[in-house]
C-alpha cells in the first residue's frame, strides 16, 4: 500500500493455501482457514489456477492497480497440481 495504489488489488488463486500468517491465511481461499479472519486492506481477485488467459484479461482491466500475485507452483490443499508449463 506503500506504493500509493488508490484501492490495490492482489491476484490470488483458487483452491490456494498461502501459509498461517494473519496476511496469508486472510488470502487463502478455503473458507475454513480464514475463519475468523478479515480479509486485508484491498481487494482480492480469485482466479483459476494455471489460467493465464485470466491472469492477462485482469492485467488488461486493472493494470497498475494490480499490486500482487500469490501463488503456489505445486498446490497442495487441492491435491497435486502442478503449474502448466510456461505458466510461470
Amino acid at each position: 500500500w506503500k506504493k500509493g495504489i488508490e484501492q490495490p488489488l492482489v491476484v490470488v488463486m483458487e483452491n490456494a493455501f498461502h501459509g498461517r500468517t494473519l496476511g496469508t491465511m486472510a488470502a487463502s481461499d478455503g473458507p475454513s482457514v480464514r475463519l475468523g479472519f478479515q480479509r486485508l486492506p484491498g481487494d482480492f481477485i480469485k482466479v483459476g489456477f494455471g489460467d493465464m488467459a485470466a491472469l492477462e484479461a485482469l492485467t488488461a482491466q486493472f493494470g497498475t492497480r494490480i499490486a500482487a500475485v500469490l501463488l503456489e507452483p505445486i498446490q497442495g490443499e487441492s491435491g497435486v497440481l502442478v503449474a502448466p508449463s510456461g505458466y510461470l
